[in-house]
Order: structure tokens, then sequence, then C-alpha cells
């Protein structure tokens, strides 16, 4: 096709001619496939197979993939010849070709090393291939390659230009060049049928790939989202969750190739998936237009089974671009349905067959639409009406079918009050009327479900409707209120009750989890969604271990891509750390996640990670509140995952009553930098300027006209700006335009709410930030940062200021400095817990490490058991290397038997470990009251060996003396009290224990040595530790001797002459024999004694 030189659509004459050209060679085709058919039988068809490249278009990639995905589904609608019952040709997905062997076949430059590359790729006997150049228009080349002979068979031309979208208000994207493109291939004259596959021949198992797209990430997925939800709706396929790929919220490869359909059948193991891709038009940041394409592809066969495209276009400004979405996607998912009518014909066969009068059509007409088979559905719904015993349910039926395809939403509303006609009792109609309004945001539905729920208060379908709505609209409290209502009545309906719970655990409702959701999971236990909503009450109210087990039981019941989402590091991490780690091999990567979580770890001593369950937590909220129009959420979910719940949170619509005072500091302190007038008002809402209605002004024509002659751009803003206020307001005496002194975007304060858009604004005090969020893109792509504006508002200070605050920025600045926060959970305090934590040598080149702890008798309550009168602790302790590869933990319950003279008690807790540095985590805990008492420090156990004179750590004690029986506190033949505090009065003495390893022993096998004790206080310099003491010093020295290179003691030290405050002391052993010196301290306090 020649090249246009006005820009404008190819000329008649034009058209008529490059049509002719193919249409004589199309006829002979047809006739020799005819006569072929005749003579050797249908196969005969079945032998052409064509692939489609993606078309080359360096400018804008996505135009290219999604053109030739529309050839596609052009060529799919006319592969079926009706006269034959068979295929043309089979479709083909190719793997893709690199861009120089692309640019060389579309210049007709194969080498035969190149053709053998192609077919080494495309399992096809032709190729379709093209590229697109810009130069005011879209010029769009096509090419078909003949792979067997290397032979271009076919070439043409054709151009597009995304203003004719406009010029022809009923073409939407991608029309006009691919029905220029496929008249010129010849196939413009074929037939369009709809081909049903038998039911045996469609796939059982398919699989959604994300929908294509470099640029509009979020509105993909959204596309694939509704996608999915209709496919799961008609329930024709089973549809598998999870797809290929790393990121699935993003995009996909613009082909499957052979490498992605091997993964999907052996990974995924499914039979077919379901490919897409998007493309959109607009402007300024606004899309206007969107077309998606779809299309089946087998596995690992690469056939193409069902392609199919849809597109849709805002008219009004006022039109969503949510609204333009559903009913793009819902016709495509209409298109997809008639794919597998046939296997919705067979499991109906049953119902058909009953269908004698009205009311039996109508069921009809419903299982048909529950299969999403809308041409039949309305075909049985009219036949119902033909018969006059179920008018009602046949009207409601078509009202149904209407509300389905979302632009029949008036018609719909019309059918369901022509039902109440018919019947006014009819509550389905009710109902529908309710769930039609609700869809669309408009309150008009509660009054509907309240008159259902008056006709007939056990219709249970009612409650669920409202439960829905107050829960989207966060009224949780009027959501459980229907909840309860519908669960009584509907004790089956596990879905329903997972949202229930949604509700409760929002509300903080635990008690009433526990009640109402609990006796569900028991009885449905194959209701895994209902796990983490019973695992976040666990975890909230104290039970770790339990809410770890069900959430690692719901881990394992979700798919593979969803349980990735759970297990991702990436939202918590720094981006250098975060592309690091993306990088990992699973191996690597497993490892690092346990290390990352164990270094996060807020009481080691226990087998649940609360840090982890926080994260678990978050997760499963910013899935369930965040992640309407976003996958896997939108940026609310990647604040709330990092930093979890704000301290305060405003929305559009609905702001707390008071505004705490830490809250408002940090909102003024923002506020203060950006404007120069005060706030109207209590910043409620957004600091940052949001799009705002304030600033639209208009002029008279006439002004406008002297101040700029053209009438049609004034300075101060742009041409695209202008023109669409020109454009919004023709026919009317004014011309818009955007005052000279704008406030189309300011804060939100609770005297003035002006923002047109939807908006979120959280608060965290400690990070010192306000995240705004807006909703932009018409309600389709989820809440993002509130972008910049388009021009600054009148009452700000600098445009620096405004992008050092720019809520986007603002927030990676947080994550360099906090990325993320936590609130480990508090417990009151055990009061007058202390800890101590001494080494000695232990068997087989390990140490023994010796953790002991003491609590005031009156901070534990004591219980009456057959045991008598006791005070019970739950002690555990942890050690974790310090990369925190390994951890050692031992927990015991403990029972002290009433001490009638004893002020303290007191206990020690052993274990060996290999030498080395850790860190030491004890947790006492008194049983009941949940007292804690906790520590956590970095220690060095010591590593004793057997070749040189060596010291235990010295061990200070309470009392000490021979054993009397006490088991904890057994030394050999020696009982020690442990004395964790360290702290003494100088008119006590200071008892330690201590070990000695390795003395040298003479002929006789005895040992000599002397012991030194030394106290000295802490800021001072020691001046040596065999010299008298002086006032804040004082020493002793004794010679002993033994029979045994391992010797136990303990010694007593007079602290009369000791200064107090924080003291040292020095235990010193020279080995006579050996003539070798050790030395080891501890640290003290000294109080001055009662009376002086």
């Amino acid at each position: 096709m020649g090249r246009q030189r006005s820009g404008q659509p190819d000329s008649r004459a034009e058209s008529l001619r490059v049509a002719g050209r193919y249409r004589a060679v199309r006829r002979i085709l047809l006739t020799l496939v005819c006569l072929a058919t005749l003579l050797f039988g249908e196969q005969v068809l079945a032998t052409s197979r064509i692939a489609v490249h993606p078309f080359r278009f360096a400018s804008d990639p996505d135009y290219g993939v999604f053109l030739s995905d529309r050839i596609t589904a052009e060529l799919y609608n006319r592969s079926y010849f009706t006269a034959l019952d068979s295929l043309r040709f089979e479709l083909i997905e190719p793997d893709s070709l690199s861009g120089d062997l692309l640019a060389r076949t579309l210049d007709d430059a194969l080498t035969s090393g190149d053709l053998e590359a192609i077919r080494g790729r495309v399992d096809a006997d032709y190729i379709v291939v093209g590229d697109i150049t810009e130069l005011g228009h879209f010029t769009i080349r096509v090419a078909v390659l003949d792979l067997a002979s290397g032979t271009r068979i076919w070439n043409g031309e054709t151009i597009d230009n995304p203003a004719w979208t406009w010029t022809q208000a009923s073409r939407n994207v991608g029309d006009i060049p691919v029905q220029k493109l496929v008249d010129a291939m010849g196939f413009g004259d074929f037939d369009r049928p709809v081909f049903n596959p038998d039911a045996s021949d469609l796939p059982r198992k398919i699989a959604l790939q994300p929908v294509h797209t470099t640029v509009d990430g979020p509105l993909a997925a959204d596309c694939r989202r509704r996608l999915e939800l209709g496919l799961t709706r008609d329930g024709l396929f089973e549809v598998v969750k999870g797809s290929l790929g790393s990121e699935p919220s993003r995009t996909a490869p613009p082909r499957l190739d052979f490498r992605w359909r091997t993964m999907a059948r052996s990974g995924l193991e499914v039979d077919a998936v379901l490919c897409s891709s998007l493309k959109t038009l607009g402007k300024d940041g606004t899309v206007h237009n969107i077309g998606v394409t779809s299309r089946l592809i087998e596995v690992p066969t690469g056939r193409i089974l069902w392609a199919g495209s849809s597109s849709g276009r805002r008219i009004w400004r006022h039109d969503k671009l949510s609204d333009v979405t559903d009913a793009t996607m819902g016709l495509l998912t209409e298109q997809f349905a008639q794919y597998g009518a046939s296997a919705a014909e067979s499991s109906l066969a049953e119902v058909l067959a009953d269908a004698n009068d009205g009311l039996g059509w109508a069921q009809v007409g419903h299982a048909y639409l529950k299969r999403g088979l809308l041409k039949q559905a309305t075909e049985a719904f009219n036949t119902s009406l033909t018969y006059s015993d179920a008018k009602a349910a046949a009207l409601n039926g078509l009202g149904l079918v209407s509300i389905r395809r979302f632009e029949g939403f008036d018609e719909g509303i019309r059918m369901f009050k022509k039902a109440l006609d018919e019947d006014p009792a009819y509550v389905e109609s009710y109902a529908n009327l309710a769930q039609a309004y609700f869809d669309r945001d408009n309150t008009t539905g509660t009054r509907y479900a309240e008159e259902a729920i008056e006709q007939d208060p056990n219709y249970a379908r009612s409650y669920r409707i409202l439960a829905h709505w107050y829960e989207k609209n966060e009224e949780d409290k009027k959501a459980v209120s229907y909840y309860r209502t519908y669960a009584s009545m509907e004790r089956d309906d596990t879905e329903t009750i997972v949202r229930f719970g949604h509700a409760l655990s929002r509300l903080k409702a635990f008690r009433e989890i526990e009640a109402d959701i609990e006796p569900v999971l028991r009885s449905h236990p194959e209701a895994y969604e209902l796990l983490p909503v019973v695992a976040y009450k666990d975890y909230r109210t104290g039970r770790f271990s339990r809410a770890r087990e069900r959430f690692d039981r719901f881990l394992g019941r979700i798919g593979k891509g969803e349980r990735d989402v759970y297990q991702d590091l990436s939202p918590l991490l720094r981006d250098a750390y975060r592309m690091a780690y993306e990088e990992l091999d699973d191996e690597n990567r497993k490892e690092f996640e346990s290390r990352f979580w164990l270094e996060r770890d807020p009481d080691l001593t226990t087998d649940a990670n609360e840090r982890h369950l926080e994260h678990l937590s978050r997760v499963w909220i910013a899935r369930r509140d965040y992640s309407d129009l976003a996958y896997p959420w939108d940026r609310r979910g990647e604040v709330y995952v990092r930093y979890g719940e704000p301290d305060y949170r405003a929305r559009s619509g609905w702001v707390p009553s008071l505004l705490p005072p830490d809250v408002e500091v940090v909102k003024m302190n923002i506020y203060s930098q950006l404007y120069n007038d005060p706030p109207d008002g209590e910043l409620v809402g957004p600091v940052f300027p949001v799009r705002s209605d304030a600033g639209l002004a208009v002029h008279h024509v006439e002004g406008d006209i002297l101040e700029n002659p053209g009438g049609t751009f004034m300075p101060g803003r742009t041409r695209a700006q202008q023109e669409e206020l020109n454009r919004d307001r023709a026919g009317t005496n004014v011309l818009g335009s955007f005052d000279s002194n704008p406030q189309g975007y300011a804060p939100v304060t609770l005297q003035r709410d002006n923002s047109i858009v939807r908006w979120e604004s959280w608060t965290y005090v400690s990070l010192g930030a306000v995240f705004d969020f807006t909703q932009e893109t018409g309600g389709s792509g989820g809440f993002d940062f509130a972008p910049l504006p388009s021009f600054e508002p009148a009452s700000l200070k600098s445009t620096i200021r405004l992008a050092e605050f720019a809520p986007e920025i603002a927030f990676e600045r947080s994550v360099v400095e906090s990325p993320d926060l936590y609130d480990a959970p508090r417990y009151p305090d055990l009061v007058g817990f202390e800890a101590d934590v001494a080494d000695f040598r232990g068997e087989d080149g390990e140490t023994r490490l010796d953790i002991v702890y003491a609590v005031p008798t009156a901070s534990v309550r004591a219980r009456d058991t057959p045991q008598g009168r006791t005070r019970i602790l739950t002690r555990s302790i942890a050690l974790a290397d310090t990369a925190f590869s390994r951890v050692i933990r031992q927990e015991r319950t403990v029972q002290f038997s009433d001490p009638a003279d004893s002020l303290t008690l007191v206990d020690v807790i052993p274990s060996t470990v290999p030498p080395g540095r850790y860190v030491a985590t004890l947790t006492v805990r008194e049983a009941g009251t949940g007292k804690t008492g906790s520590v956590t420090r970095e220690i060095d156990v010591e590593a004793y060996g057997q070749d040189s004179l060596r010291i235990s750590d010295l061990l200070l004690a309470s009392d000490a003396g021979d054993y009397t029986g006490r088991v904890r506190f057994r030394r050999g033949a020696l009982q020690i009290v442990p004395h964790p505090s360290r702290t003494y009065r100088s008119d006590e003495r200071l008892k330690f224990y201590y070990e000695v390893y390795n003395l040298a022993q003479d002929a006789f096998g005895s040992t000599l040595y002397t012991v030194t004790t030394t106290v000295v206080a802490k800021d001072s310099q020691l001046r040596g530790v065999f010299r008298r003491a002086r006032s804040q010093e004082a020493a002793a020295t004794v010679e002993q001797s033994g029979s045994s290179s391992f010797e136990r003691s303990y010694l007593e030290v007079d602290l009369g002459a000791a200064k107090p405050g924080v003291n040292r002391l020095i235990l010193t052993i020279e080995d006579l024999n050996g003539k070798a010196v050790a030395r080891k301290e501890a640290v003290f306090q000294l109080e001055k004694a009662k009376g002086e």
C-alpha cells in the first residue's frame, strides 16, 4: 500500500486498487484449497501455520506489540472456514527475534544462516513482521515471509495517526491501520464466524500472564485483575493462580516463547496461557482511549487457540477510566466465554431439557449468565418472557445481562424496575438494584437493599450486599452488624465470612474474631483464607507461636506467586540492598532472608519472630486493603508494608474528629516551609497541594482578545492546557484560562476541601513525614503519591521546597534514613529484674555459659499449687552468632517454693556452646500476668584451651560455701548463689567464684600458685596489683597449693577500704611452678552502708 501524502486516510481509489490486487489472488487460493480438500481431505487445511511477530517501533514499543496482536486477533477471527467446517490456517506463537534479524527480514536481506535462525525460533510456515516509523504520522511496513523458501511473498504499507481516534469518533486505538492491513492482505472479505471447539478440545487449566506494557503498569494490572475475576466467575476454565516471570505486577514479555511455555507446563502445570497487551492514547497524563488484545496459547505447542480484542474510550471529561476499563474487559471476557461455549452447552444439557415453561427458561438464562455466555442468556430470558409464569424473573435476568455489559447500566435499571412492576414483592430485583447502584458508588443502593430486607428479612443476600458496601467505605461497625446476620444464615459461605473477618480485624475486635471466625475455621478447615484472619488476631493478642503456625499453614496453601509476595524482602530494603537481593539465586536468597529476620527478631528466645509476624500481618493487610487497582498493592501498600499503621490517617470524605498534637506539629512544620500564608483551618488532609477546583477561572472573550489578539493561547500556561479549556467551553461566551494567580492545587483543611481527586493523607510522627496520596488516573490505577502540580499555587514559598516535600521524594528520603519502622510488643515490667553472664571451660573444647538472673520475691505473685505456695516464671534464652546464621534456644518454666527468708528469686541457666561472639537474649515472664524482664547483649564466649594458664570469668555471688543440696547452684563440692545485680554495700563482703585451668604440676603432682585480689575504682589507673592498697584500692595476696591442674574456689573480699561507685574486681593468678601469670576482672557497684 502506498504512502499517503496528506496525512489523512487512504483515498477510496487507492484502497480499491490495493484490495483488488490481492482479492484475485485470494480467490485463486480458495479455489485451490477447496479442490485440495475434495481430493485429499480436510487435513490439508491445517498445514498452513502463520506466526505474527511483534512489530518494531523504537519510540513506542507498546504500540508495535499491540498492533501485531490486533492483527493476530483479526486473523484468528477469519481462520475458520464455515463452508468446510474447518480451519483455513493455524496461528502460532513465535519466539522473539533479535532487532537486527528482524530488520533484515523486513529489508528482504536474509542470509541462509538468518533463515535457519528464524526457523529455529518460529515453528510456522509463514511469519508476519513489521516495523513502524514516525514522521508526523506513523508509517507501518508489513511483510509476510515464506519460511520454507525464504521468499517474501507479500509486503505492504499503511499509516496511522492517533489523532484520528478523535476525528473519527467511532474508531479506537489501532482500528484504522489494522483494518487496512487485513484488507490489503486479502482477508477483508472473509467471513468471521464464531468458532466453538468441541468441549473435549478445550484446555482445562489456564494461567493468565501479566498484560504486556512498558508504561501503563498499574492500568495493565487492573486489566489483568478484571480479566481474572471475570474468567473465575464464569467458571468455564480452571484459572490457576500465579504467572511467569519475576515481576507479575508490572509487565510480561511480548511473546510467550518456548522457554516460557515450558515453564508454564512444568511450573504452573497448565494447558494454556492467556497473554494480553495494552495500548493507551491520551495527553497530559490523561488516558482517553484504551485497547486490549488477548490470545490463548497452548503449551508446549505454541498454537494460538483463541484471540480477541476490545477497546474503549472516555467521551466526556467526567467519564471515569475505571468504567471504561470495566466495559473494555467485560467485552473481552464475553468474547472468551463464547470460545468455551461448547463446554457450557454440554454441562447445561439437563437444564435445557427441563425448560418447558417460563421459569425453566429463566433458569437456563441464569445458567448461561453464570458462565458468561451473555448472548445465549439473553435468548433464554427472552424465551422466558413469552410465557406468563415467570415474567418478573425473565425481566430481572435481562437486567442482569445488561448490567454485566456495564454500558447497559440504564437498561439494566429499567429492566429491574419493570420486574418490580410485574411483581412488587420480587426481592431479587430489589437486591440487584442495590448492587447495581453500589457498583457505581451510588448510595441509592442503600434504599433498595433495605427495601429488600423489609420485603423478606430471611433473604440473606441483602445483608451481604449492605455489608460489602459498608466494608468498602470503611464503615466497619455497620458492616460487621450485617455480616453477622448474614453469617448466621449462610454458615457455609466462607468467602463472605473471610470479609467478615477482615472487617473485625480492622476494628481490632479480637474477641469477636474468636467467637465468630474461629468456629467457622474449625468446621471448614479447607477455608484457608480464614487463617490470616485468626493468625493476625493471635499475633495482636500475644500468642506468637500460634500465629506463626497459622501463617505457615496459610503460606503453604496459597499459590507460589502469592507466597512470593509474602516472602519478598524487597519492600523493606534500601535500593542498593534490594538490587543485590534480587540478583541472588534461590539458595542464597533463602539464606539471606533467614539472617534478615533473625537480625530483627526482638525476642530471640522464642521460636516465633515477632518482627516477621508483623511483616506477614502488614502484607496481608496491604493485599486486603490496598490492592484493588494494583498488584500486589498501590503506593499506600508500599508505605504500609515498610512503616506499618500511620499515627494519623485521613481520606477524602472522612477525617478523624481530632488532630493529635504531635501530628499537628509535624504537619505544621511542613506547611510552614511550603506556604507563605497560614492555613485556614486544621490540616486534616494533604499538606502537599493536590488537584483542586479553586483555581479555574474564566474571562470574557473580549478581554482576552485585548490581551492576546489570537484568543487561543495566553502566556503563563502550556498550549495543551489552554486548548483543553477552550474546547471545554465551546459554544459559550467565555474563554477558559488558568488564573495568573492560580490556586488549582491546594492543601486540604477541615474548613476547606476543594480537591477534585480522591486523596489519603498519612502521618508518621517518628519519621517527621506526611505521605499524601491521590488517585489521578480516573480511578483505574490505584493511589499514587500526590504528583507535583502542573503549575504552582500562589501562596507557595518556592519551587525548591515544593520538590523537597513532594510525597514520593519524602518517601525516598525516609527510606534512606529509616528503611522500616517497628515497635516491639510491650509488656508490664518485671520490677527489679537483673541478669548476668559468666563462662567456664566445658567438655571437648566447648565452653559452659551460665546466664543467671534474679527477681525480687515481692515482684512475683505466690500461687497455691499441690506442691504448696509457689512462684512461677518462664525463662528463655537465645544465643545467635553475629552472622545470625544459627540460633541456640532454651525455654523452661521454673517454680520457686515460697521462700520464708529470701528476698530474691535466683536462677542459673547453663548451656554448652562453641567459643565465639554471640548475641545473647534472656527473657523472663511471670506466668499469668505477663510481666516481663528482658535483656540482650553481645558477649564473647572465651575458648579455654589445655596449653596455658587460664582463669574463668568471675561469678559474683550473694552467698558461697559448701554444697547443701540446692542443685541449681552446685559447683562441684561448692554451692554458689549468683548475685546478678553486682551491687554491694561497703559493710558487706564481696563473694565471687572462679575456676583455674592448666596449673603446672611438679614432679610429685603438686601445684603451687599465688592468688591476688584487687579492688580499684573504675575511673582510676591500676598502679600495680602487688602493691599495698591505698584509699581507693584494696588488695590481698595468698599462696595456695594443690594436686590438680584444675581448681574450683571462691573468695571473699573486704570492701571497707573501697571507694563507693563503680569498681573493678581483679583476680591475678601466678603459677609458681609454670612461671605464668593470668588475670581476670569483673565490674561491680559499691554503695555506702546504711547510716553512713
